[in-house]
C-alpha cells in the first residue's frame, strides 16, 4: 500500500471537547504519512458516506471522542502492506462506566461474525476499508447512529470478501447509545443479504442465537412443513390455523430412532419438525424464523428453548450426565437466562422433545457409518450420533434462544454407560467427558465447535479423590525446546498424582504424546480473543503457564488470585520485537515466576526488573543406557573428527559465526575434521553462508535438514564436540543431551549452559561471539588425544544439574511453594 494514501475521516458530532480528543490522538501518531479530514456528522448520515475518504486507498472512519493509540497508524500500514485485505478490523478499549471494575480494560474481538457484530458483541469502530470495498457498497441506512452506519458498511464489505483481524489494541472509544428498533430491522435485512451471498459457509458464523433475536425476520412464504408427532402424551397442538403444514403421527412401538426415520420417509415436505411429549409449535414470526434457519444450506438441527411452567427443560446445551439443563425461572434467574443462556453459541444436539431439520440431511446423517455399542440407541445417543455426522458434513446445529416452545415436563432419559463410551469414541467432536473437571465441561458445552476442540485418551483413568488438579497452558505443542521440557514436567507431575489437562491455541505432535500418556488436550483456537477459558480456572489447584508468549493469559490470571506457576524459557530476543511493550509491568502475588536458567533470568530482569523470579532448570530423561550400545558410524566421517551444530538456521542460533570460524581454521586442522550443520534454513543470508562453506570445503562440511531424534544421540556420542554458537539461547536442550551421553560441549557465553561449564574441565566456552575464539576451541579439541576425563566430567554435570531426579525434586518443591498460603505483604522472592 502507498502509505501516503491512508485517509482518516473524523466524524464531528458537534462537541469541541470530543473532537479535540480525537484530533490530538492523530497528532501523536508515531507514523505521520496519512491524510485526514473532519466531516460534519450530518454529511456522514447520507448514502454517500462510502465516498467521503476519497482519494485514499484505505479509509478509517473515527467518531468524535475516539482516540487512536500512539502506534495505531504504523500498525495499520504494516498490516495492510502484509495482507492487502479489502477491509481490516482491530481490537479496542473502552472508557467510562463500561470499564469501571473491569480487570482487563481491553476488548479483544473474536474473528469476524456478522451476527455478533450487529448485536454489539463487537464495538462499533476499528474498521479500515479499502477504496474498492467502499465503492462496491450499496448502503441504505440514513439514521444518526454512527455504530449502525459503520456496522452496515462492515457487513456489506464482509459479504463480498473476508477481512483481516489485527489482534492489537489500537483504539480507545467512548460509549454510545443502543440501536433503535428500526435500525435493528435494517441490519437484519443486511444480514439476510449477507447470508444469501456467503451461504453455505456462513463466513465464520459463531453466535447462532442471533437468528432468534429478530435480526432475521423471515418470511415463510410457500415453504411447506411436515410435523411428525412421536407420541400421544399430553395435549396436542392445534394446527388448524397454519397453512402448508402436514401432520404425521408416529405412535408405533418402535424405537425413537425408528419412529423418527419412518416419519421422515413418509413426509411430503423437505422441512421436518419432530415433536414429542405434548410440545406446542411456535407461531407467527418465531415459526418463520425457525423455518428460515432450517432451510439455510449450512444448517443442521434447529432447536428452540423448551419450557414448562417455571422450568427451562432445554436451553441449547446438554447438561451433566446427559440430562437436560434446568433452572427455576425466577425474576433473578430469568435475567441470567436472558444474559447467558440466550447467548449460547451452538447446541451440540437437540432435545428429543422438539427439533427441526431438512429431510435430506436427516436421512443422510442417519445412514452414515457409525460405530456400534450393541443394542438400541437411546434418543440422546442417536441425536448425538446424527449431530456428529452433520458436523462432519460441515453443517451447524443452531439454537434459537428467543424462540420459546411449551412442552410437558418429563424426566430426562437415564443415560447408559454406552453414552459416555460414544462420547469418548467421538473425541474429535465431543464436548463432554465424565473425567474432566466440572468447570471444563460447563465451559466446553458453551464453547463453539469451530474454536474449541477436545481430545481424550482412549483409556481414561478414574480421577483419584483428593488429587491435585493442574491446568497446563502452552503456546504450542511442537517438538521444540520449551514444549519438550514442559512435556517432561507434565509427566513428572502426573506420576506424582496430579490430575492434568493440557491446553494450547496451536495443535502439534506433542498432543499425541500427551494422549498416549492419558492426558486430555484442549486446542483453544481463539484463546487470545476470548476470556471464556477462565471459566475453567476455578476448578484447578494450580495453573502452569509456559514461556512469555501467553502474556495475555497472565494479564487475566493476575486478577483472579489463582496460583500460577509461570515458567520462562525465553531468550533476550524474545522480548525485543514487541513483547517488552505489552508484558504487564507488575503481576499479582498469585503469579509465581520461575526461569529456566540464569541467562533467562537476566533477560527477564533486563525488561521487567520488578518481577520476582526463582530458578527452575529443566531435566531430561537419561537416554544413555539405551543408546550406549554399538555405535553406528556417522555417514561421510571417514576417520575425521566430527563437529556438530544443531538448530534451525537463524541469526539467533549463530551458524554464521561457526561458518566464519571454520574458514579461520588452519588447513591441516580443517582437513582432519567434518562439520555437520543440522537444521533447516530459515534465514536466507545465513543459510547461504553455510551452503557456500559446504561448496568451498566439500570434504569437510555437510548441511543436513534433519536427523531422527534417536540417531542424534549416536551422533553426539561419536562427535569430537557438539557446538552451540548461539548469540542468544537460554538453555539449549541439545547441550544437555550431549552431556547426557558423555559428549564434549563447545558453547557461546551467550547461553544458559555456559554457567555450568568450566572451560577445559567439562566443556569449552568462547566469548563475544568471536569466530577466532570459537576456532581456537575447535583446535584445542581436535589436537587433544585424550578427552576421557572431560567426557566423564561432562556426564557428571548432567547427573548433578540436568538429571530427571534433580528436576523432579525441584519441580515438586516449586509447585508446592506455589500452593502455600501467602502471608499478607510477603514478597514473591
Amino acid at each position: 500500500m502507498n502509505v501516503e494514501k491512508l485517509m482518516i475521516c473524523v466524524i464531528d458530532n458537534g462537541s469541541a471537547l470530543l473532537r479535540e480528543r480525537t484530533l490530538e490522538s492523530l497528532r501523536n501518531q508515531t507514523e505521520h504519512s496519512f491524510s485526514q479530514k473532519t466531516v460534519d456528522c450530518t454529511a456522514f448520515w447520507n448514502t454517500d458516506r462510502n465516498t467521503l475518504g476519497a482519494p485514499g486507498d484505505y479509509v478509517l472512519y473515527l467518531y468524535s471522542g475516539s482516540r487512536l493509540e500512539e502506534n495505531a497508524v504504523a500498525a495499520l500500514q504494516k498490516a495492510v502492506a502484509r495482507t492487502h485485505a479489502p477491509w481490516l478490523y482491530f481490537d479496542e478499549r473502552t472508557y467510562g462506566q463500561e470499564i469501571i471494575g473491569d480487570p482487563y480494560g481491553v476488548l479483544e474481538k473474536p474473528d469476524f461474525d456478522p451476527l455478533s457484530f450487529a448485536q454489539e458483541v463487537y464495538t462499533g469502530e476499528g474498521v479500515l476499508f479499502s477504496r474498492a470495498a467502499l465503492e462496491a457498497m450499496q448502503l441504505k441506512y440514513k439514521g444518526t447512529s454512527f455504530s449502525a452506519a459503520l456496522t452496515e458498511m462492515t457487513i456489506a464489505a464482509a459479504a463480498r470478501a473476508d477481512g483481516t483481524h489485527i489482534r492489537q489494541c489500537l483504539l480507545t472509544r467512548h460509549n454510545r447509545r443502543d440501536l433503535y428498533p428500526d435500525e435493528g430491522n435494517l441490519l437484519g435485512d443486511k444480514l439476510k443479504e449477507f447470508l444469501q451471498i456467503r451461504a453455505p459457509e456462513f463466513s465464520g458464523l459463531k453466535r447462532a442465537e442471533g437468528f432468534g433475536l429478530h435480526l432475521l425476520p423471515g418470511t415463510r412464504g410457500k415453504q411447506k412443513l411436515s410435523v411428525i408427532l412421536l407420541g400421544t402424551d399430553g395435549d396436542q397442538p392445534d394446527y388448524s390455523g397454519l397453512e402448508d403444514v402436514e401432520v404425521i403421527r408416529q405412535t408405533g412401538t418402535g424405537s425413537y430412532q425408528e419412529r423418527c426415520l419412518q416419519g421422515a420417509r413418509q413426509a411430503g415436505s423437505e422441512l421436518l419438525c419432530f415433536l414429542e411429549g405434548g410440545c406446542g409449535l411456535p407461531t407467527g414470526e418465531d415459526l418463520d424464523a425457525m423455518l428460515y434457519c432450517a432451510s439455510l444450506p449450512g444448517a443442521g438441527f434447529v432447536s428452540p428453548c423448551l419450557y414448562h411452567g417455571n422450568d427451562i427443560l432445554y436451553a441449547g446445551v446438554f447438561g451433566y450426565g446427559g440430562k437436560y439443563f434446568r433452572c427455576e425461572a425466577t425474576a433473578e434467574t430469568m435475567e441470567r437466562i436472558g444474559r447467558d443462556i440466550r447467548k449460547i453459541r451452538q447446541t451440540s444436539a437437540p432435545a428429543r422433545q422438539f427439533w427441526m431439520v431438512s429431510k435430506q440431511l436427516l436421512l443422510q446423517a442417519a445412514q452414515a457409518e457409525k460405530g456400534s455399542e450393541g443394542g438400541a440407541l437411546s434418543p440422546a445417543e442417536w441425536l448425538w450420533e446424527c449431530a456428529f455426522q452433520m458436523k462432519a458434513m460441515g453443517k451447524r446445529n443452531l439454537f434459537l434462544g428467543s424462540v420459546w416452545v411449551r412442552c410437558t415436563k418429563e424426566a430426562a432419559d437415564e443415560i447408559p454407560p454406552s453414552f459416555y463410551r460414544m462420547l469418548i469414541r467421538r473425541k474429535e467432536a465431543c464436548f463432554l467427558d465424565p473425567c474432566c473437571p466440572t468447570a471444563i465441561r460447563s465451559w466446553m458445552r458453551m464453547g463453539e465447535l469451530k474454536d474449541v476442540q477436545a481430545y481424550f485418551p482412549e483409556q481414561l483413568a478414574d480421577p483419584v479423590p483428593g488429587a491435585k488438579k493442574l491446568f497446563v497452558l502452552s503456546h504450542e505443542l511442537s517438538l521444540t525446546g520449551a514444549p519438550i521440557v514442559l512435556a517432561q514436567a507434565v509427566r513428572i507431575l502426573k506420576d506424582a498424582g496430579w490430575q492434568i489437562v493440557v491446553a494450547s491455541p496451536e495443535d502439534g505432535v506433542l498432543k499425541e504424546e500427551f494422549l498416549r500418556e492419558g492426558i486430555p488436550v484442549l486446542i483453544l483456537g481463539d484463546l487470545n480473543g476470548n476470556a471464556d477459558w477462565l471459566r475453567c480456572a476455578a476448578d484447578f489447584d494450580l495453573i502452569l503457564v509456559n514461556t512469555i508468549v501467553p502474556y495475555r493469559q497472565i494479564q487475566q490470571l493476575r486478577c483472579t488470585g489463582l496460583p500460577v506457576l509461570w515458567w520462562l524459557h525465553d531468550a533476550k530476543s524474545g522480548y525485543e520485537d514487541y513483547l517488552r511493550h505489552v508484558l504487564p509491568e507488575t503481576v499479582g502475588d498469585n503469579i509465581h515466576i520461575f526461569t529456566v536458567s540464569q541467562y533467562a533470568d537476566d533477560a527477564v530482569k533486563r525488561y521487567r526488573p520488578g518481577y520476582h523470579t526463582r530458578l527452575l532448570l529443566y531435566g531430561l530423561k537419561d537416554e544413555a543406557p539405551r543408546v550406549n550400545g554399538a555405535a553406528h558410524p556417522i555417514p561421510d566421517a571417514q576417520g575425521r573428527k566430527v563437529f556438530i551444530s544443531v538448530g534451525t538456521v537463524i541469526k539467533r542460533k549463530g551458524q554464521d559465526i561457526l561458518a566464519r570460524a571454520v574458514r579461520l581454521l588452519p588447513e591441516d586442522v580443517r582437513s582432519r575434521c567434518l562439520f555437520l550443520f543440522i537444521g533447516k534454513g530459515i534465514d536466507e543470508d545465513i543459510f547461504r553462508q553455510v551452503k557456500a562453506l559446504e561448496r568451498a570445503y566439500p570434504e569437510s562440511v555437510r548441511q543436513i535438514d534433519v536427523v531422527p531424534h534417536d540417531d542424534i544421540f549416536n551422533y553426539f556420542r561419536q562427535a569430537a564436540a557438539v557446538i552451540c554458537s548461539s548469540r542468544d539461547d537460554p538453555l539449549p536442550t541439545f547441550m544437555a543431551e550431549t552431556m547426557m551421553v558423555s559428549g564434549v560441549c563447545i558453547c557461546s557465553e551467550n547461553t544458559g549452559t555456559a554457567a555450568v561449564i568450566e572451560d577445559g574441565v567439562n566443556g569449552y566456552v568462547y566469548h563475544n561471539d568471536d569466530p577466532e575464539e570459537l576456532a581456537d576451541c575447535i583446535c584445542r579439541v581436535e589436537r587433544c588425544n585424550d578427552l576421557s576425563a572431560l567426557r566423564a566430567a561432562s556426564r557428571k554435570t548432567f547427573e548433578e544439574v540436568f538429571s530427571l531426579e534433580i528436576f523432579k525434586n525441584n519441580l515438586l518443591r516449586c509447585a508446592a511453594q506455589c500452593l502455600e498460603p501467602r502471608e499478607e505483604g510477603a514478597d514473591n522472592e
